[in-house]
Formats: structure tokens, sequence, C-alpha cells
């Protein structure tokens, strides 16, 4: 869920106000256009395509995680499942496997860390 103090209105209004202290902002604001909210997917997936892609180009991290997600690996479930050598074949290396794993089970309460405050 999203703070109610995040949204596109309050970050226009903070646009508005670097702009005026700052006029060097008024480059970048050029530059990059309308500043919008991007939120992303939360959840075992999202923080496992992030130990996949970490420290690696956007084309191999794409590249594994779309083999990941074929295969059906992008579940806690599966990732306990599987052994070392079915998530090299995926292009896992050890480390990202250790990683994967222990994220798996963690048995995190997603929803919980969804609602903490920052």
């Amino acid at each position: 869920m999203t703070s109610p103090l995040l949204n596109n209105e309050n970050i226009k209004e903070g646009v508005f106000f670097l702009l005026k202290v700052d006029h060097r902002f008024t480059k970048i604001v050029d530059l990059v256009g309308e500043i919008k909210m991007r939120i992303r997917p939360d959840g075992f997936e999202a923080l496992l395509k992030t130990i996949v892609s970490q420290q690696l180009s956007v084309a191999a991290a794409e590249s594994i995680w779309t083999k990941i997600v074929n295969s059906g690996f992008n579940t806690e479930r599966k990732v306990l499942m599987a052994d070392e050598m079915e998530l090299r074949e995926l292009g896992l290396s050890k480390p990202k496997i250790t990683y994967a794993k222990a994220l798996a089970k963690a048995d995190l309460d997603y929803f919980e860390l969804r609602e903490m405050n920052d």
C-alpha cells in the first residue's frame, strides 16, 4: 500500500518547491519531464527478482528471470524444493542460490512489511 502522502500531486508540489528554491532543477525537469510515482510489485517474487538481477546487465538478468518464471521456480515452495543443479542450470550463481533459498525459508509476512512505516 502506498502512503497517502506519496502521490503524484504531492510529487508535483515538491518539484515546484525545488524549482522555486534552486533554478538549477529546471534543467533536470526539462531533461526528464514530468516526475510520477513508480510503484513496483512486492512480495517473494519481487525480492527474488532483485536477488537475480544484482550485478548483472539488464539483458542477462531478464534472460535468467524469464527462465526462472517459465520453469516455475518463482515461488517459495519451488525454490525450497529445487536442488542446486536445477537452479544453476537456470543461470543462478551459488551465492544467489543461497540467498534465494534463505529468502524462501524466511517465511516473511509481505503484507505486514508493506504496511510498516518507513
